[in-house]
């Protein structure tokens, strides 16, 4: 406690291993004690750690014979990883209300938001952090937004080189979401939907940052993919809306807004594209903005950036969430935010 009242920003790291998934006798071969936890040691810096304060939170039902009869052994290894740093943690099994993941990420999310922890990460065990320098980047990047820490982030899966498809299980949000909804995530929402209802009830707000590098969880750790009830969605959409309503006149510096119409038809001409960074709103428009806004000039005047993209542009719309990621991950060091607009019905000219 007196480590943290010296520091700011605290970050909370949310383990919900499940023996269902391990198929390990002992615990320190599992991957959560494999493979997570020394992940969360190796990318940690000091430096960080000088300035904002980590802790881990591991939660398990109590029902749980694997963790609950290993309890000790788990507490040994974690602080074999952990305590040379000086990175708190603390095991806890509870009595679960329903035998969910869920269940078990809004226990210890509402936990650390109770011990003073402004951001929470959660993890699923079998994931590893490949680069250090996350704990700066989530925070700086969340908070830059406006208004700031409203949204969520989700690391940048990386599987055997390549870009792996969005895993579910890893978010990073601020503590008035926890408020916000009364916990991570709604109490009926299955295990599988976790990051999907992420991203569909902040729309435009959740980011990929490709500069926190994580390897998916294993098959074995992922639920399988359901049917998300629309109505739960619709509800919690109407809760970030209220909020963002009631924060709009947060700022008030003056707007400055930067129009970029960047379909391929009006753009493009007969040259085809392979990649986003092959095109000129990537390779000059916006790495160009970034580059001659300084952090001092978005602090007096709100700068945003909008590109409109015509619903018939098969190119950009099958690209939106990387566009966005990226955007994001340029725009945001230099405390920029930006919105897509899709165009339906599509433009007919550039005016």
């Amino acid at each position: 406690a007196e480590r943290g009242n010296s520091r700011t920003d605290g970050v909370c790291v949310l383990i919900c291993p499940r023996t269902t998934y391990t198929q390990h006798r002992n615990i320190e071969q599992g991957p959560l004690i494999g493979t997570t936890i020394p992940s969360i040691a190796n990318t940690t810096s000091s430096e960080e750690l000088s300035h904002v304060y980590v802790r881990l939170l591991i939660g398990f039902s109590q029902h749980d014979l694997y963790y609950n009869g290993q309890t000790l052994e788990l507490q040994e290894f974690v602080g074999r990883s952990l305590n040379p740093l000086g990175i708190d943690f603390e095991i806890i099994p509870y009595k679960p209300k329903r035998q969910t993941r869920v269940d078990c990420l809004n226990h210890v999310s509402t936990l650390a938001h109770q011990s003073g922890c402004k951001y929470s990460w959660t993890l699923t065990e079998g994931m590893k952090i490949l680069r250090p320098g996350w704990v700066t980047a989530f925070s700086e990047t969340l908070h830059a937004q406006i208004p700031p820490d409203v949204g969520a982030i989700i690391p940048f899966f990386v599987d055997k080189g390549r870009q792996s498809p969005m895993n579910w299980g890893s978010d990073f949000v601020h503590a008035s979401h926890i408020t916000l909804f009364g916990g991570r995530y709604p109490a009926e929402l299955p295990d599988g939907q976790m990051t999907r209802w992420m991203g569909l009830v902040y729309s435009d707000r959740i980011w990929v940052l490709p500069s926190v590098q994580v390897t998916p969880a294993p098959p074995a750790s992922l639920e399988p993919d359901v049917q998300i009830n629309p109505t739960l969605v619709a509800k919690s959409m109407l809760l970030v809306q209220s909020l963002l309503m009631r924060n709009q006149n947060v700022s008030s510096r003056p707007k400055f807004c930067v129009l970029i119409c960047a379909t391929v038809k009006h753009t493009r001409g007969t040259h085809v594209w392979r990649d986003l960074s092959e095109t000129p709103l990537m390779q000059y428009a916006i790495p160009s903005i970034a580059r001659s806004t300084s952090i001092e000039d978005s602090k007096k005047i709100e700068h945003k950036v909008f590109v409109a993209v015509d619903s018939d542009d098969d190119f950009y719309r099958k690209k939106l969430s990387e566009l966005n990621s990226v955007m994001a991950e340029l725009l945001a060091p230099k405390w920029m935010t930006h919105s897509l607009i899709l165009l339906d019905p599509p433009s007919q000219n550039v005016v």
